[in-house]
Formats: C-alpha cells, structure tokens, sequence
C-alpha cells in the first residue's frame, strides 16, 4: 500500500465588515449600514449591537438604518453556518451645526416675493419666540411655537395693522433643535418698501 502525504491547508479566517471606520451625518439625518462577509461559509447571520438602543431600523439585518441624536459606535457580529464568527465596529459621527437663517433684507409689498421675513433651517427645528424690535427697542412682532421653514410664520412688515417704514430691525429667536438642546439667536434684517 502506497501512503501519500497530503498538506491541508487552514481555511482563510471568516471576516464581517461593518463599512469604514467612521461615518459622519448632520444631526436629524440617518444612514444605512451594510454589513459584509468574506470567506463564510453558507448562510451569515448578522447581529448589530450599540450603546444604546432606538438609533437602528432592524438589529438582525445585513441592511439597517442608523438615526441617532448623537455620535455611536456600532458592533456587527457575524455567523456563518459552521459557526464561524468576527466582530467590526464603525462609528456615525453626528455633526450638530446649528444653523439658522434670517433674511438681511425682505420686502412687504405684496408681491408675492420675500413678503414675510420668515426663519429657515433644519427641518424638525422648532421656533420657540420670534421676535422684531424697532431701533428704539420697541417689540413690533412676535410669534411662539412653530416649525421652521413655516411659509406662514413670519413678520409682514406691520405694527399696528400700519405698515412701518424703510429700516434696519432686530430679531431675536429661541430655538429647540430636535435633539432637544436650546439656543438663542439675535441678528438684524433691512426692511425695503
């Protein structure tokens, strides 16, 4: 009998991949994570785990979508059908601009165009107080609690039910983003008849 000596060579290690080390979106905005595998054999079953819980759409998919108010780093773990298995972690970074706008100038003459000074941002931001002071400091407008980018919430260049004239006017805001923190802005808007 002939023996013959045959070399078995270890299987490539199975890997998960969870994408690159770190993702970055603005506060509000949500992304999909993919997980991959190489070298598995059969099947892979995937299981996404974070610090905390309510920031994935599903946490035993290959395709969840990640919503968190703040930064977090997710753990994949995968399976594969001879119970192989490995660990890949990524980041989503959450970057909090707070940004809003008000208008430099706006022009109330009824023409359909930039008719109300109106407050724009990020959508789901809540305006607590707007307000428009005259340059003596006299309150001349206020609104509370609306939704920005409201087209219908804005300051129509009246005090009085009289039109006021040509300016420079103050505004000042109180403004709860979506992840609840709170800012104060102040700036000032040129009112054109």
């Amino acid at each position: 009998m002939f023996l013959e000596e045959i070399e078995v060579k270890e299987p490539l290690p199975m890997e998960v991949e969870a994408g690159p080390d770190f993702i970055e979106i603005q506060l509000g905005d949500s992304v999909t994570l993919i997980a991959n595998a190489t070298n598995a054999v059969g099947n892979v079953g995937y299981e996404w785990s974070a610090a905390y819980d309510g920031t994935l759409s599903c946490d035993f998919c290959k395709y969840t979508n990640s919503s968190p108010m703040s930064s977090i780093i997710y753990t994949l773990y995968g399976e594969d059908e001879n119970g192989c298995f490995d660990t890949d972690k990524i980041e989503v970074r959450v970057q909090k601009e707070r940004k809003i706008f008000v208008p430099t100038a706006f022009t109330p003459n009824q023409d359909l165009t930039n008719d109300l000074l109106l407050v724009h941002g990020k959508e789901g931001t809540q305006i607590k107080l707007y307000r428009i002071y005259d340059r003596w400091g006299e309150l001349i407008y206020e609104a509370k609690d609306f939704m920005i980018n409201d087209p219908n919430t804005g300051w129509d260049g009246m005090f009085r039910s009289k039109p006021v004239n040509t300016g420079i006017y103050q505004w000042y805001l109180e403004v709860e983003f979506i992840d609840e923190a709170t800012d104060v802005f102040k700036g000032h808007t040129t009112l054109i008849r």
